[in-house]
């Protein structure tokens, strides 16, 4: 486990805080395993074999609110599910969502590092901006060469599916924002989004 001086260098929100604030965000990390995603780590404390069900009936959302949000689909924690989580622990709403971000960013890490060392067969990321028309007829071909299957091209980069889906069936005007977010975090320039952005919509 990293050195509490080392996880507070990464944390998204400022360092210069009060004696006090500092103290409950190293005691926050501190208890928090920052290789797992810190719902599901509730989920293990708080309800028996860490269930997905209990936490989900508890907070009154979905099953499928809390299985996306532990996959990390979402850009944050949905709303409900964070109030009950504050509501039932000693850290507030905001102290769960610093974690969780965190905790997206480390898995993006993995992955960018998976694409360098070539572990992850991610040509359609190095096409230069000005070929990739020629490469791929349309949005869903330029995917499709990064996962075939939707459900697992949104699990590699942390994208909500629903959203792609609706992207691929033409019920979107831009590109995705989070998707834009992720292309960034693997430092593809402007030129290289937009001309992903500019490919067509597959026809159904």
């Amino acid at each position: 486990m990293q050195h509490i001086s080392q996880i507070l260098s990464q944390l998204p929100f400022p360092l210069f805080q009060s004696t006090q604030a500092q103290d409950r965000t190293s005691h926050l990390l501190m208890r928090q395993e920052l290789n797992k995603n810190p719902v599901e780590q509730y989920a293990e404390e708080e309800f028996p074999f860490g269930s997905i069900t209990a936490l989900a009936n508890a907070a009154e959302v979905s099953y499928g609110t809390v299985h996306k949000t532990i996959q990390g689909l979402y850009s944050k924690i949905p709303v409900k599910l964070a109030e009950h989580m504050a509501m039932n622990s000693e850290y507030s709403i905001e102290e769960w969502q610093k974690l969780y971000s965190l905790w997206v960013k480390k898995e993006l890490e993995i992955l960018k590092n998976d694409i360098i060392q070539g572990k992850f067969e991610a040509f359609a990321l190095f096409v230069p901006a000005k070929k990739i028309a020629e490469y791929y007829v349309d949005f869903s071909a330029w995917r499709e060469a990064l996962s075939y299957s939707q459900v697992d091209f949104c699990k590699t980069f942390l994208l909500h599916q629903g959203i792609i889906n609706k992207y691929e069936l033409g019920q979107m005007k831009n590109l995705p924002i989070s998707l834009v977010q992720r292309l960034r975090f693997l430092d593809k320039d402007t030129a290289y989004i937009n001309a992903i952005e500019d490919l067509p919509i597959r026809k159904k």
